[in-house]
């Protein structure tokens, strides 16, 4: 990695015993966005389904269901107006005005947005998939402007909006580069940061900053001017869906080398870190894990799994993990799992105790086109595997659904 000033904070790691109490379980998997306006209402994201809670995450209405092909990726708000982007099939995205009570299409349009970011209640940014620039959007004007592009940038994988002139994209890039830019003019030029590709960008104040390439941590306390490398504890492999409330205390979702799923918490900016392990039995973890996690405060947090599980904390994770629900999965289905995520050459589909099951494999790309098939009774063997060749599918983010008699899921993969 390239760095002006390399400095380690040293991090004393401590497990720590957070009670993040397991409120609720969905049937279903494909669960992403979570947010809650308040201690007792909140959204979440399922696929094509938008679910609402009243009462803390302890139970959940369907809002509305939208067709199959819809797959959503994220969802923002301010205030009571929120948009959520992602494939859809006949609109740019859907738009409520009254907490998510009500949705209504945004501007006609055949493509796919990742990731949004409110500037207020009518203007908003947004990053389409396949062609990697910032869109500009002022709803109240009926106006988008899609020429902000930033130069180099194969990928977006996350905007933070500072004000309206201020904001950070980190991506991918085409070939050696940067992987973070930062304009001061919205959008209309743009200064390279010499730093390695990131996944998720985190501004508490827009002088304190935060980036992280899921194994790794680097810091800004100076408005994005320099850029120093924090040091992990030894025992994460992986950091994701990082929510600063301040400065210093901050939540995110973690994965263990030995492949276990948890909450970090800190205090004091990633000085320290206090770990909550869940319950390997209450988390699965052959998918995504914990896929989304919001912190209406340091004390109130919810997260959701993949495969549907809520869990909340009141107290600011001082207790432990209890589990309240009763779980009643198909075994058949907690057992499915793809690897390797990303994957170049093949993307193996595995599971165990299935049987002779018809299982039925599609890979689609994020407009909802087939783009590889398999069909059968697959599962008659004792190693219980199926290889999916993609070495000739073109690299990008792509959607594997997996159907038999008795369950579907889906997985996001990521094809290099």
């Amino acid at each position: 990695m390239k760095w002006n000033l390399l400095i380690l904070v040293l991090c004393i790691v401590k497990l720590s015993h957070a009670q993040w109490v397991e409120v609720y379980n969905f049937p279903d998997n494909g669960f992403s966005n979570l947010f809650f306006f308040n201690e007792s209402e909140g959204i979440v994201l399922q696929n094509d389904k938008i679910y609402k809670s009243y009462d803390g995450g302890e139970s959940w209405s369907l809002v509305e269901a939208f067709p199959s092909d819809y797959f959503f990726w994220h969802m923002d708000f301010y205030g009571d107006t929120g948009i959520i982007v992602g494939t859809m099939s006949d609109n740019q995205g859907l738009y409520t005005v009254d907490r998510g009570e009500h949705w209504i299409g945004l501007i006609p349009s055949d493509i796919t947005y990742h990731n949004i970011d409110l500037l207020n209640g009518h203007e908003y940014y947004k990053t389409p998939l396949s062609d990697p620039h910032l869109v500009y959007c002022n709803i109240e004007e009926g106006i988008c402007d899609d020429t902000l592009i930033a130069p180099g940038i194969l990928l977006m994988n996350d905007i933070e909006i500072i004000d309206s002139d201020t904001f950070y994209v980190c991506a991918s890039t085409v070939g050696p580069g940067p992987g973070l830019y930062k304009t001061i003019n919205a959008g209309i030029d743009w200064q390279p940061i010499d730093v390695d590709v990131l996944a998720y960008l985190d501004f508490p104040t827009s002088q304190v900053g935060y980036g992280f390439a899921l194994d790794y941590v680097i810091k800004s306390i100076n408005s994005g001017g320099d850029w120093n490398q924090v040091a992990v504890a030894d025992s994460i492999a992986a950091l994701a869906y990082p929510f600063f409330l301040t400065n210093e205390i901050g939540f995110m979702a973690y994965k263990s080398t030995s492949n276990n799923f948890g909450i970090v918490k800190t205090s004091d900016g990633l000085n320290t870190w206090d770990l909550t392990p869940f319950p390997s039995e209450e988390v699965e973890f052959n998918s995504d894990g914990i896929n989304s996690l919001f912190c209406l405060d340091d004390m109130n947090c919810w997260c959701i799994t993949n495969y549907g599980k809520v869990f909340k904390t009141t107290n600011g994770g001082v207790g432990g993990v209890e589990v309240i629900t009763t779980i009643n999965e198909d075994l058949n289905y907690a057992s499915l799992a793809i690897s390797p995520n990303p994957a170049q050459e093949a993307i193996i589909v595995s599971g165990s105790s299935f049987g002779n099951l018809h299982l039925s494999i599609r890979l689609c790309n994020m407009a909802g086109q087939s783009i590889h098939e398999l069909e059968g009774v697959l599962f008659i063997t004792d190693e219980n595997t199926i290889q999916l060749n993609v070495e000739d599918i073109a690299p990008g983010i792509y959607l594997l659904f997996v159907e038999t008699e008795k369950f579907s899921k889906s997985f996001k993969v990521l094809i290099m």
